[in-house]
């Protein structure tokens, strides 16, 4: 009546490891194809405040901005790559993300410094506007945290389940 789970199973894992993207994958490894992804939620998150913003000189230096992050998001990649294929063990990989997440937390706060100023430059007296801007403000400080918190947590767990990384 029904076919069979591996009837169904292995043709699709056939075409899966013959498949141009799949091999794509395997070759470029998880810390590029994790940076292709940062990059693109950079472009995409960096658009709307472009929009919102309306004065040339800080949209310039916001741009300025983005596109060095996106150069570091780069090299961080190539660092995690080159750290987890030359080096045995966990110190490798643990080194090169704490350079890169510092110096991703060094240029995002550079970039919520301009953006603060430019948005928040104007006084208010507006109790809701106050708190919306503490409000957005804490999000962007927390949600920085929490990003580079989950990205520690699962790179200590890859290491853990490779066998890099073991508590005895």
């Amino acid at each position: 009546m029904y076919p069979s789970l591996t009837a169904v199973k292995q043709p699709l894992l056939a075409y899966i490891n013959t498949h141009k993207l799949y091999k794509l994958a395997l070759f470029l490894g998880g810390a590029i194809i994790g940076s292709f992804v940062a990059i693109l939620a950079l472009r995409f998150g960096t658009a709307p405040l472009l929009k919102r913003l309306t004065n040339e000189q800080v949209k310039k230096q916001v741009l300025s901005y983005r596109k060095i992050m996106t150069w570091w998001i780069i090299f961080g990649g190539v660092l995690l790559t080159i750290s987890d294929t030359f080096t045995q063990g966990w110190w490798g990989p643990v080194s090169a993300y704490i350079i890169f997440a510092g110096g991703l937390m060094y240029q995002v706060k550079k970039t919520h410094r301009v953006v603060e100023q430019a948005l928040f430059s104007e006084p208010t007296i507006n109790q809701k506007e106050l708190r919306n801007r503490k409000f957005q403000r804490l999000c962007g400080f927390w949600g920085n945290i929490l990003g580079v918190s989950c990205g520690f947590f699962f790179l200590i767990l890859g290491l853990v389940n490779s066998a890099r990384l073991t508590f005895s």
